[in-house]
């Protein structure tokens, strides 16, 4: 099974959903990055978001969506294991504003 290094649920602070407008999600490390852009249209069906699939490592996390805050995490790790890879699962609770 090939499984990302990194999956984010994304929601909106002040309804609990996910954003109308399109999210994108951009992982890096180093001079690596991987990106997805999703039109979640407010529905929880979606799924996360991911990316950098089956590579470890330790990475800056960045979401953004149309008239939210950029939400940024930093130093999360994916480890490699014996069997395959422990991605890191997160959530991000974006709020309104502009950046």
């Amino acid at each position: 099974m090939i499984l990302p290094a990194v999956t984010v649920t994304v929601r909106d602070a002040r309804t609990g959903k996910p954003p109308m407008q399109p999210v994108t999600l951009v992982v890096r490390e180093g001079i690596y990055a991987d990106s997805e852009t999703v039109d979640l249209g407010g529905r929880v069906t979606k799924g996360p978001l991911a990316a950098a699939w089956e590579r470890p490592g330790t990475y800056h996390v960045t979401v953004h969506s149309e008239g939210y805050r950029t939400w940024t995490r930093q130093n999360v790790v994916a480890r490699e294991t014996k069997c395959n890879l422990a991605g890191a699962r997160l959530d991000a609770t974006l709020e309104p504003g502009v950046q």
